[in-house]
């Protein structure tokens, strides 16, 4: 193998790596208690948001009071009141947790969110008692798909130098 051949491989390798999305993890703890994670700019589809006012995630897992253990959550614009909406997913609009606090949990527009990390302290709206929320960035269980390539592009490149045979010089 040619020292041209690996290279382009080890570029191939570089150029198909795509970076993994970084997740955000939601703490509930108070009279409702609940964990999820979301990536840190998820995908919101448009019939799921109002412009400066609201955007919905939906089938977001992990929610045990849940009658199928799925949410679907809504966060609000500071304008619209900020604060947050859990719904059952399996029962259509029983309500899990409305609260609020005035704050925006989020930057940028309603379809293309960006969570902002921080602790929160919720009041219930539909929804009796005081909450926190806590919002942080989850660490990579898995390496990014970057990583994994430069790791086995290096061993493909250790091979290759080892492998290559050595010309001896030989003088008349």
């Amino acid at each position: 193998m040619t020292k041209s051949v690996v290279a382009a491989a080890f570029a191939a390798l570089l150029l198909s790596a795509t970076p993994a999305n970084a997740l955000t993890s939601f703490t509930i703890s108070g009279d409702f208690s609940a964990a999820f994670t979301l990536p840190d700019s998820p995908v919101v589809d448009p019939a799921d948001a109002v412009d400066g006012i609201t955007f919905g995630v939906r089938g977001v897992p992990d929610f045990a009071t849940s009658s199928n253990g799925i949410g679907d959550i809504a966060f609000f614009s500071a304008a619209a009141g900020g604060g947050l909406i859990i719904v059952d997913n399996g029962n259509g609009f029983d309500w899990l947790l409305d609260a609020t606090d005035g704050q925006q949990y989020y930057t940028g527009s309603e379809v293309a969110p960006t969570f902002l990390p921080g602790t929160y302290t919720l009041a219930g709206l539909g929804t009796p008692g005081s909450f926190t929320l806590t919002i942080a960035s989850a660490p990579d269980a898995v390496p990014e798909p970057a990583t994994w390539a430069m790791m086995i592009g290096g061993f493909a490149l250790a091979g290759a130098a080892m492998r290559q045979r050595r010309t001896a010089l030989r003088f008349a």
